[in-house]
């Protein structure tokens, strides 16, 4: 049931500046593009992931992110062609009704709403699953997650702790993601009207159910929510 569930998650959506990108769930097939992902990223980014500076990922924690999903797990990869953009995935710790949510996106994509469309989808599909909240752990001076958490729709509680901000966001009613997800795809479809060049490999092949290299994204797949346990 996991797997048909993410299907649905195999699809071509729009970034802030209107041009598409894939997103889909992460499989051992991935394993080399979200190694090289993680070398490039500049010391700046792998800190504001990390909380520090890293020059590589562990392979045990590679091959865990990009394992078969399960409900407790979940990975998701936006890519424009075959490069990969950004990471986004959530883990079920020791309370079975919150998962942790973390992101990172390549230098070259910060600020184009990557980080957002990747935790709109783990938000969706932890719900589905029947999780009541995420997460999430960021730096103090992490302006854009704070933003991208603050802005989700979802209802959230911030404090400080150990030297870091800690964001809850509350599932049990998705109505104001799917406004701010609404209205943030109005924003870019509008955008995507003046871009004039594809991106390679962001096409019918790529991103099922685009009704165009830049048209709008479906969100169908986002109802019902549908608990699987």
């Amino acid at each position: 049931m996991m797997g048909m569930l993410l299907d649905a998650f195999d699809r071509c959506a729009l970034m802030s500046t209107g041009h598409p990108v894939h997103i889909a769930p992460a499989t051992p097939r991935d394993e080399e593009r979200v190694r090289a992902f993680y070398v490039r990223l500049c010391d700046i980014s792998t800190r504001l992931r990390f909380f520090s500076i890293r020059r590589s990922i562990p392979e045990r924690e590679l091959q865990a992110l990009v394992s078969v999903s399960t409900p407790s797990h979940v990975t998701m990869l936006a890519s424009i062609g075959d490069e990969l953009i950004g990471i986004g995935e959530y883990h079920v710790g020791t309370n079975p009704e919150e998962a942790e949510v973390a992101f990172a996106v390549g230098d070259d994509h910060h600020a184009e709403g990557v980080a957002t469309l990747l935790l709109e989808d783990l938000a969706v599909i932890a719900a589905s699953v029947g999780l009541r909240r995420l997460v999430a752990q960021t730096l103090p001076d992490n302006g854009p997650m704070r933003l991208v958490f603050g802005t989700a729709g979802l209802g959230r509680a911030t404090h400080y702790e150990g030297g870091l901000v800690e964001f809850t966001m509350e599932l049990d009613d998705m109505s104001g993601l799917l406004a701010s997800a609404s209205e943030r795809e109005a924003i870019a479809v509008g955008r995507s009207r003046d871009v004039t060049i594809a991106v390679a490999g962001c096409t019918a092949e790529r991103c099922q159910g685009a009704d165009s290299v830049a048209g709008p994204a479906k969100t169908d797949a986002w109802q019902p929510f549908t608990p699987l346990r």
